[in-house]
């Protein structure tokens, strides 16, 4: 009996403490690791170039913090992502809007690592994530309908390249972007039939703006260094559409926290 006691401790120790569910557990392992490899290879960008060679260095970097040693992973990539929002915002002048979209970036390994500890229980898990997420489309919206500052430049590049329209139709098609966002911010968070409505759109949307960067610079025919700099921006932005996805899941499954390790031991002695 002690025997399995030990053994079954010994497997939740080296396992990684996400939700019960195999597919979000999959999904936000997924997220985390994609986040801590898309800042790692922008930073680098941003200090030095980015070729193949270092993008895969980046990579074998976040599989061995996520995958590897996920506790302690978690902690140091959570310390880096920190560190890392907080510098772009100090470049954005400290600009509310883009707090609000680092919120995701900024905090989802935190919340991760919470979970994994016990430090949270599965609904703050839940509330964690939807907060970070409606925080990041509100902030992403924020931009998109040009409140508190002009329409960034890029994402009108974007729409225009990507979607191969005119100036004044690029305003109009990131004006309905933008209120989408806010009003699938708010239904997340109202308990009707419309929250899992809301979180498809988040999937979809946020799949699709992380996916325009690359392809964008892809359309246009730029060196492989913009491309793989455009390839770590849409990394770390892939898990605003994952985390939602995973909240899809998690919003339809029963609401079942785990046993603190104190009680699985019990339980199972008993």
């Amino acid at each position: 009996m002690n025997h399995r006691t030990k053994s079954s401790a010994k497997t939740e120790d080296s396992s990684f403490l996400f939700p019960d569910s195999l597919f979000p557990k999959k999904l936000l392992a997924a997220s985390c690791f994609l986040l801590l490899l898309g800042k790692l290879s922008a930073s680098l960008a941003k200090m030095a170039h980015l070729d193949l060679f270092f993008f895969l260095v980046c990579t074998a970097i976040a599989c061995l913090a996520i995958f590897v040693i996920p506790r302690i992973g978690l902690w140091i990539g959570s310390l880096f992502l920190a560190i890392s929002a907080f510098l772009s915002w100090q470049s954005h002048d400290f600009a509310i809007i883009q707090l609000m979209e680092l919120a995701m970036q900024g905090s989802l390994l935190a919340i991760i690592g919470g979970y994994s500890v016990n430090w949270l229980s599965r609904q703050q898990l839940i509330t964690g994530l939807k907060l970070a997420l409606t925080l990041t489309f509100w902030g992403h919206g924020a931009y998109a309908l040009g409140i508190s500052q002009p329409v960034p430049g890029h994402f009108l590049g974007m729409v225009q390249t990507v979607l191969g329209l005119e100036n004044e139709q690029a305003y109009q098609f990131l004006a309905l972007a933008g209120t989408l966002d806010f009003v699938a911010g708010i239904l997340i968070w109202v308990p009707t039939r419309w929250v899992k409505t809301a979180l498809w759109y988040m999937v979809v949307w946020g799949l699709l703006t992380a996916l325009a960067r690359p392809v964008s610079l892809w359309i246009q025919i730029v060196d492989l260094e913009s491309i793989l700099v455009g390839l770590s921006e849409a990394l770390y932005r892939l898990p605003h559409g994952l985390v939602a996805l995973a909240l899809v899941q998690l919003s339809g499954s029963p609401q079942k926290d785990r046993q603190p390790p104190e009680k699985a031991a019990v339980s199972t002695k008993s």
